[in-house]
């Protein structure tokens, strides 16, 4: 299976609004979760190109109140550790988007796959 596959199946289920890679459309219902592949590097040795992949997954959970964009971060931090890849929470961060007026959690992560 791909990252997108597997990232998509492990995070679908977690939000009422669903998982969308890259964007949600507007008028999408909260609690919803986006995420986006942020770079990806090929691991290479001095005998060549290796198949796997290094690639920093950034998750953002929105949420109309703290409290539900706690839980969902939650969450989905217990959603990656579970996953068959090899995965490191990196970074976190938690905000208020007054545009959309939601709550927000920037999770970063990097996962290793083939």
């Amino acid at each position: 299976m791909s990252l997108q596959t597997v990232l998509q199946a492990a995070l679908s289920s977690l939000a009422a609004g669903g998982a969308h890679q890259d964007i949600a459309l507007q008028g999408t219902v909260a609690p919803y979760i986006v995420w986006s592949e942020v770079v990806s590097t090929t691991n290479n040795s001095l005998q060549g190109a290796s198949n796997t992949q290094n690639t920093r997954i950034q998750i953002d959970c929105y949420a109309a109140t703290q409290t539900a964009r706690k839980t969902l971060a939650d969450a989905v931090v217990a959603a990656m550790a579970a996953l068959s890849l090899g995965n490191v929470q990196i970074s976190s961060q938690n905000v208020y988007e007054s545009d959309v007026k939601l709550f927000r959690s920037i999770l970063d992560f990097s996962v290793w796959s083939t």
